[in-house]
Formats: C-alpha cells, structure tokens, sequence
C-alpha cells in the first residue's frame, strides 16, 4: 500500500468523491427536479428510514470485505489485490452498489422526495450497473481472469449448466424479480395519480368497461413465467426462466412508462393489454430463439454490402444509401413535426452531419479513412445549427434543441444499420453466444480491424434495442404536457450518456485511442451524463405539440433529409484521394 502524501491524498479524494460529493450532487439534483415537477409520494418515512439504514449496512458489509480479505480499497482508481468471492459477496456480485442503490430510495422515500425516488434513483441505479459493464467487468477479466466472470453469488443468474438447483434459491430469485417491479410500479403510478392508488398498476390499467376479474388478465402471463421461475430443477432452467420473466417485467415496466401520455383511450380501453402481455410473455419465453434470429439479421447486414459504380467508375453508390436515407426521412420527419418549419431542420441535418464527419476527421481521420463519421461530433454540429437557425429563421433555440433530441434515437437506431453493413463501431472479439461474423471484404472489420470471419460483439445492435427504448420514452414525456423542454433534452443526454459509456467499452476499433483506462468516447460519454443532469434542472417552458405542417410540406422535408444524408454518408469518389472523398476502398 502506499503511504506517501501523493498516494494518501488520492485515495481520500477519490473516496471523498463518491461517499459526499456524489451524494450530495445526487440529493441536490433531486431537490430541484422536486421544484420542476411536482409529484406525490407515498407516506413511507419509516420504512424509507429503515430501507436506508439496510443500504448502509450492505454498503459497509461490501466495503469491509473488500479492504480485509481483498486488500486493498473499495475504489476502481485503487482496487484490491485479491478477489473476493466470500462474505456478502457470495449473496451478491455487488452488495456496495446494491446498498447505495437502497439508500437513494430509502432516502427518498423518508424526505419524502417524488422526484429522487422516480428519477434520481433510477439515475444513480442506471449509472452503476454501466460502470460496471462499462468498466468494472473488463477490469476484473484483465486482474484475475476468468474467475472473476464465472463467479455466480447467490443472488444472480446462474450458470448454463446442468446442476440441480435449490428451493431457496428458485425462491429468492422470484422475489428479487417480483419485488422491485410490484415496487417501481407502485411509485410510478404514486407518483401519476396519488393516494387514490390502491395496488400496483392497477389504478392505471382500470378500462371501466371490463369487470373487475377482467382488470387482471394481464397479470397471468407474469405470474406463468414466475412460476417457472419456481418450478426450475437446474440452473439451466432457472436461468432460462428468470431471464424470461425480467425481460416480461421490464417490457411491462416501460409500457407503464410510456402508454399513458399516448392516450387514456389507448391505456385504458378494451383487452389490448392483455394481448399484449401475452405476446410481451411469449417473446420474453423464447428470448433465446429470438435472440439468435436478431444476431443472424444482423449478421446478414453486416455482409450484405454492394457498390453500383456510376459514371465511368466516379461515383460510387453503396446499398446501405438505403438505410442512410431512411436515417434522415425519419429524423427530419421528426423533427419536422416538432419545428413545423422544414428550413431550420435542413439546417440541422446539414450541420449535424457536417461536425460528425469533422470530428471524426479530426479524430483518426487517415488515408485509409478518409470519410469516416463520429456520433459525438454531431453535438458541436447541432450547437452551430442552433445559432444559424436562430440568426437566419427566427427560430428558437429550445425548439430546435427538442426537435433534434425527439428526432435521434429513431434516426440512431436506423443509421446503426448502416454501421453494421460499413462496418464502423462494431465490437471486439468474442464467442458464437454472442457475437457475429463478417466476410464482406470491403468491411471495416476485415479491412480494418483484421477481423474476418472471427466473432464478433454487435455493439450496432445493442444501440439499436436502447434507441428503440429511448425514442418513446423522450416523445412521451414530450407529449405529457408535464415535463420542461430542458429535462426532455437533459434526459436525453444523460440516458445516451449511460450507454454510451458501457458500449464504447466493448467497441474493438483500432483508431480508437485509450485514455487513463478509458476509450476516449468514454470519457466523452461522461461528459454527456454530467452535462444532461445540469440541463434537466435549467429552467424552461413545457413546449406542447403544435399541428402538422401540409402533408406535401411534412414529405418533402423527409424526402430531402434523406437524399442529403444518403449522399453524405453512402456516396462518394471511389478514384479521389483526398479529405471526405471516400467512405472505403
């Protein structure tokens, strides 16, 4: 251990960061939210009280067993020398973010503080389990190898493997599904509709023309997957089983989220969330099956490249023009509906992909990437396109700003399509349960990365289930006439943020440089977190949706996003050899 000054006052700025300044940060940012959005909260002071106190002691429990049998400190910057695999951590992977996560909601519920238990918790519980993937799990795999991946605490998934399993822990397993979610349920719709609420999810899924045994069909897809859950004999089945009924809940969870601003008609009329539970159920059951077809989709795009060669070989057009222009239809149609002025959103793709190609230029720009693209990039874009739409159009700065963050995550998930066929931000190395394979010799995986026929993360894949995610969250809290164009814009940021920093984590580019143990769109991405809680306290009106503008208006504007970046993105000069000529060889 070292106990020079230099290395003393490191560990105690270190530890000072994240057990006050974080917390304190946290509790500041959850009384502001307080003052933007008013919502109720449960009457739990004490039990809020004693769920914290239970945090706190799991968090010591962690601390402890890592200073005495890990020996070292519960810090990543000064992690132990031992792995620890005994003591509290043989009931959980990570009882010290477990026991922090219980202290945010038990603090919150004992302040009585609505927004630190329906956004700051979450927040926080969002942010460490990316650390971990982002960070923690590779660091460990590179400390004690594969030891440190294949131990299973009581409290996990289990392996793939054929060993019987446990009442007990069959037991737990479906407590620690069910309870979390009952729980998050009961404060989203606290927080919706207030004391009337008598259970669960109930007082929002209540259609009054269903009689009341009725109000729960929804609920038996739920408790057949739990019951699986109950029945496994191995951990196969238990792991199979559990994986299928956390995938229900989340489903279940986000439809709670994101249904009621569409339309109390659509939330609450007729048997339509019966079926769709029951469909939520079957995919979530054979989410092993669906899965592998979604790996061989996405496989099949990664090597479904083509070129056409126009003009005497000049010009070159690639097939994924089609997804680059899907990618600006749709976001300038989006964005088209929020501006209802198709000038300032021209602007804006202009100028968003303009910063891309400039960052990424910037960044590893070379002769063997000419035209390469950087998401990042398109944030300084969008800044200049904010001050000419301002200058040029009268447009407001807020309205451009919401128009363009309602707008991405569809035309992300979209463009991540086209990542997979160039193949830009793919993965690093890994194995046939996970990965995919690429051939195409045009690919960046083959040309660049030497990765031709190996397995691969598809990390394009994993941004594009969290933008389908993200996209109707942000255009439902817009269309809940409730939330400050700030917090929409804010929640953006940090929830792309979050991702990002985990995803950057397994990408396996060469041109990407590490930076004291980050990848730099890391570091990046925790700039993006940092910057989206600032902005979601910054005051500001709640921008309601306006009409549509003309229909021949509306696809004009989306026909002439998507031909701009199409040409930017999937035509280029095959024969130049200078700056943006060329997308590939």
């Amino acid at each position: 251990m070292v106990t020079n000054g230099r290395g003393l006052a490191g560990r105690v700025g270190y530890g000072l960061l994240f057990v006050a300044v974080l917390p304190a940060l946290l509790w500041s940012w959850a009384i502001r939210l307080d003052a933007v959005v008013r919502w109720p909260v449960p009457d739990w002071h004490t039990p809020g009280l004693v769920l914290a106190g239970a945090g706190s002691l799991l968090a010591l429990a962690g601390m402890r067993a890592l200073i005495v049998r890990g020996r070292g400190l519960p810090m990543n910057a000064y992690p132990p020398l031992n792995f620890v695999a005994n003591g509290v951590y043989a009931f959980l992977a990570h009882p010290i973010y477990a026991g922090a996560f219980l202290v945010a909601v038990g603090a919150s519920l004992w302040m009585g503080s609505a927004s630190g238990l329906v956004l700051v918790a979450p927040a926080l519980g969002l942010m460490m389990v990316s650390l971990v993937y982002g960070y923690e799990r590779p660091a460990l795999r590179r400390r004690f190898g594969a030891r440190a991946i294949a131990h299973r605490p009581w409290l996990a998934l289990p392996p793939s493997d054929g060993a019987a399993t446990r009442g007990p822990r069959r037991l737990a397993t479906a407590a620690a599904i069910a309870a979390p979610w009952l729980f998050a349920g009961y404060a989203i719709d606290f927080a919706r509709h207030g004391p009337a609420i008598t259970a669960p999810y109930l007082s929002l899924w209540q259609p009054t023309e269903w009689s009341a045994p009725w109000r729960f069909t929804w609920l038996v897809p739920g408790v057949f997957l739990l019951a699986h859950v109950l029945l496994a004999r191995t951990n196969r089945q238990l792991r199979h089983a559990s994986i299928a009924a956390i995938a229900w809940a989340a489903a279940m969870l986000c439809l709670d989220v994101v249904a009621p601003p569409l339309g109390d008609d659509l939330a609450r009329s007729a048997p339509w969330l019966a079926l769709v539970a029951a469909a939520a159920a079957a995919l979530a059951a054979g989410w092993r099956a669906v899965w592998d077809v979604t790996r061989a989709v996405a496989e099949a795009v990664a090597n479904s490249r083509c070129d056409w060669l126009l003009l005497g070989g000049r010009l070159r057009v690639i097939n994924h023009a089609a997804f680059s222009f899907a990618l600006g239809a749709v976001s300038a149609a989006m964005a088209c509906a929020v501006l209802r002025d198709p000038a300032p959103v021209l602007l804006g793709i202009v100028c968003v992909l303009a910063g891309a190609a400039l960052y990424a230029q910037l960044s590893w720009g070379s002769g063997a990437l000419l035209r390469p693209f950087g998401f990042w990039g398109s944030v300084p874009g969008l800044a200049v396109a904010l001050v000419l739409a301002r200058v040029l159009f009268g447009t407001p700065l807020l309205q451009v700003t919401l128009a363009a963050v309602l707008a991405a995550p569809f035309g992300q998930a979209i463009g991540r399509l086209r990542c997979l066929a160039q193949g830009c931000c793919h993965g690093v190395p890994s194995d046939a349960r996970f990965g995919i394979r690429v051939w195409q010799a045009q690919s960046r995986v083959v040309v660049l990365s030497k990765l031709a026929g190996a397995w691969i993360l598809p990390t394009q894949l994993y941004s594009i289930l969290f933008n389908l995610a993200l996209g109707p969250l942000l255009v439902s809290m817009w269309l809940a006439h409730v939330f400050p164009a700030t917090l929409v814009v804010g929640a953006y940021f940090f929830l792309t943020g979050i991702e990002r920093f985990a995803e950057d984590a397994y990408r396996g580019e060469t041109q990407t440089r590490t930076i004291a143990g980050l990848k730099e769109p890391q570091w990046i991405a925790l700039g993006s977190v940092v910057g989206g809680m600032a902005l979601t306290v910054v005051p500001s009106p709640v921008l309601l949706p306006q009409p549509l503008p003309a229909g021949s208006t509306w696809v004009a504007t989306a026909i002439t996003g998507g031909l701009l970046t199409a040409f930017a993105m999937s035509v280029d000069f095959p024969r130049s050899h200078a700056r943006f000529s060329r997308l590939s060889g």
